[in-house]
């Protein structure tokens, strides 16, 4: 891995845009005081920060929203400061300038992000009543699906107009769920909901994300994981929420729990995070 930090005209795909952000948040924290004096007031504040960064970067896989908040806005610095990240280049990573050539991931992060604007954590709640109002009037039912299809159709009939730190914003978002948050799960996480799951059923070998709010569960089988991918993420939250007592079982302050399962304890990896009385505080 090369220690230069690219500019805007070097980012060539998303994947070496992540590796360069890990890598300028490495260096930054392993960073000398300038000029030999830790007493520096400049210094001092910058050690103070890596403080704060070394304890965001151990808190935020486990859920504590300041931490995530906190990271989320370093990695939007790094793009604005050191790449100095144009309208083109977020064009180029997320194709937001062709809405055909969208993947459904994409269409749902662009949803969820302009119903939270509007809605705030209700954002969710909001879109899944543009799905189908049916799922707020049955009950016969264990979940109900959230498709593709039902994506693109509300995608379609929104027609988002989003600027330039609109899209920077999703772009950072994208950046901390692959690298350090909850994979494709995590963009559900800032949302009202009192439950969110990922991992198999039994019987069954696709790795499903799952939902619930107001008494039902919705399954989101766009949203997909390697098998791989649900382990890192897994082990992730293990390292984040590990209180040397053995147990993977963290409630965190604004009263949610997080639960991880996985070998040697069970063959499958899963996470599991519950929010008692819907609870979660606007940021």
């Amino acid at each position: 891995m090369s220690n230069q930090i690219h500019t805007n005209q070097d980012i060539q795909n998303m994947e070496e845009l992540k590796e360069g952000i890990c890598l300028r948040i490495h260096n930054f924290l392993v960073m000398k005081s300038e000029d030999g004096n830790p007493d520096d007031l400049k210094n001092k504040m910058r050690e103070d920060f890596k403080i704060r960064l070394r304890w965001a970067l151990k808190e935020c896989g486990g859920g504590n929203a300041q931490a995530r908040n906190l990271v989320r806005e370093y990695i939007r610095k790094i793009l604005l400061d050191d790449y100095k990240i144009r309208s083109d280049t977020l064009d180029k990573l997320i194709l937001f300038q062709e809405p055909a050539n969208l993947t459904v991931l994409d269409r749902f992060e662009i949803l969820l992000y302009q119903f939270h604007l509007e809605s705030g954590t209700e954002g969710l709640e909001k879109l899944l009543r543009r799905c189908s109002p049916e799922y707020y009037s049955r009950r016969d039912k264990e979940y109900f699906d959230i498709t593709a299809q039902d994506i693109d159709k509300i995608f379609l009939k929104e027609r988002v107009s989003l600027n330039y730190m609109d899209k920077l914003q999703i772009l950072t978002q994208r950046i901390f769920e692959e690298s350090l948050g909850w994979g494709c799960a995590d963009v559900l996480g800032h949302m009202r909901i009192s439950g969110l799951m990922a991992g198999t059923v039994p019987g069954e070998e696709k790795i499903h994300v799952w939902a619930e709010t107001k008494g039902r569960t919705f399954r989101f089988p766009f949203l997909q994981m390697e098998p791989k991918e649900l382990e890192t993420i897994c082990k992730r939250i293990r390292k984040s929420i590990e209180d040397g007592s053995g147990r993977f079982l963290k409630e965190l302050p604004d009263h949610t729990s997080i639960t991880v399962k996985g070998p040697p304890d069970g063959e499958d990896w899963m996470f599991f995070i519950h929010r008692a009385d819907y609870f979660l505080s606007e940021k």
